[in-house]
């Protein structure tokens, strides 16, 4: 078994290399908040694999800090390498190292066109945050692997096929193909305007929803899950008594 040590001094070296880079439309490295909605995002997509439920939202993007910020999902990632063609990743070049509150996965990806390797490592804690309180996250492991195949893969790709990915899929979203959330941002604001409320409540929920405070930065899982939320909200007139339609409550 590989030493923790090992392990987590690499880990340090991978969040620094394989974080995105600021040319081009790759979503900047000092970008924390990005990086960090990103890595929830692609954790949400693992899952949804997992559990067997259709991905189609191969690119990323949402607004923060005055300008757009695009990158590749985890099914990105995973839809590029196939096109590439060629990348494996051994199952005996995987390293998994476990502790009382985390995993840590290491391993290696290999471009079988090239020759070339990459080293991608992934931590994963074993309890995560809802809205409930801490629970024990079941799916820990599969998140620490699947990442660490992401980041090795991600290394590997030439950063042209990248952008081509990413410029592919923004031009799909616009003519309204392969993932686009148009129709469902439309429905998702016609419902809580039927409903009487008003849009900073709206936004608040959506904050303790999913800790995001635009449409854009959900998927379309989530945006049909809080407009069906928003569908079985009782409307303003019903919870005071038809006294304004039109408040925040």
């Amino acid at each position: 078994m590989v030493k923790t040590k090992d392990i987590k001094e690499t880990l340090k070296k991978e969040k620094k290399d394989s974080a995105p880079k600021k040319s081009g439309t790759i979503i900047p490295a000092n970008e924390a908040d990005s990086f960090q909605l990103m890595e929830r995002r692609d954790e949400e997509q693992i899952v949804a694999a997992l559990e067997g439920k259709y991905l189609d939202e191969f690119v990323y993007s949402f607004p923060q800090g005055g300008k757009m910020v695009e990158g590749l999902s985890w099914v990105g990632i995973q839809e590029a390498s196939r096109a590439y063609g060629g990348i494996q990743c051994p199952i005996e070049k995987v390293k998994i190292d476990e502790t009382d509150k985390e995993i840590v996965v290491m391993l290696e990806a290999i471009d079988t066109q090239t020759n070339s390797s990459a080293i991608g490592v992934s931590s994963q804690t074993k309890v995560m945050s809802t809205r409930s309180g801490p629970i024990v996250d079941t799916f820990a492991r599969q998140k620490a692997v699947a990442k660490a195949q992401r980041n090795a893969k991600r290394q590997l790709l030439p950063q042209t096929l990248l952008k081509q990915w990413i410029e592919k899929h923004r031009a799909a979203k616009s003519n309204g193909k392969n993932g686009s959330t148009k129709e469902l941002v439309d429905k998702f604001h016609d419902t809580w305007r039927k409903k009487g409320l008003v849009q900073p409540y709206v936004i608040q929920m959506m904050g303790e929803r999913y800790g995001v405070s635009s449409t854009a930065q959900l998927n379309r899982e989530q945006l049909a899950e809080f407009t069906k939320w928003i569908e079985d909200h009782k409307t303003v007139e019903e919870i005071q008594g038809g006294k304004n339609n039109n408040v925040e409550i």
